[in-house]
């Protein structure tokens, strides 16, 4: 038998702790997205206040939600705090917003008015916010 200890396991809250940080990661990455977009030539032709309902408010609030699901998960499992899942379900609308606002620019890029690049470029930040919050719902509902 060997006398070197064993690291031991990661507890599972580390993955909800990681996952709800990457979560908030990406909620920053959409506020910027039309910004850094400029810069980069991947730009749309809308109002400022446009970018900031599709893109500002729903990154801020999966930020805050995140944020808050994290500050939860170091805590104990998110599965035992009542407010987790109502956290979750407010970063998963932003990120179905987030979505569903996008739509009608992929169908503009299907028609050559904006290019495909600035329309996946605006709309792609939707997908693994709308993967992560499913993710922190499915880990947030109350044990049995």
């Amino acid at each position: 038998m060997s006398s070197e200890a064993h690291p031991a396991p990661a507890p599972p809250r580390s993955a909800e702790i990681k996952g709800t940080a990457t979560l908030a990661a990406i909620g920053l990455w959409t506020i910027t997205v039309p910004y850094i977009g400029e810069l980069l030539g991947l730009t749309v032709d809308v109002a400022p206040i446009v970018e900031v309902v599709d893109h500002v408010i729903p990154g801020a609030l999966v930020i805050a939600a995140a944020l808050y699901l994290r500050s939860r998960a170091r805590r104990g499992p998110m599965s035992r705090d009542s407010t987790a899942l109502l956290a979750a379900g407010v970063a998963f609308l932003a990120g179905f917003w987030i979505l569903a606002t996008h739509v009608p620019l992929v169908g503009d890029a299907s028609e050559g008015l904006v290019t495909w690049p600035a329309a996946i470029w605006h709309s792609i930040a939707s997908l693994p916010i709308l993967g992560l919050a499913c993710w922190c719902v499915a880990r947030s509902i109350p044990d049995a």
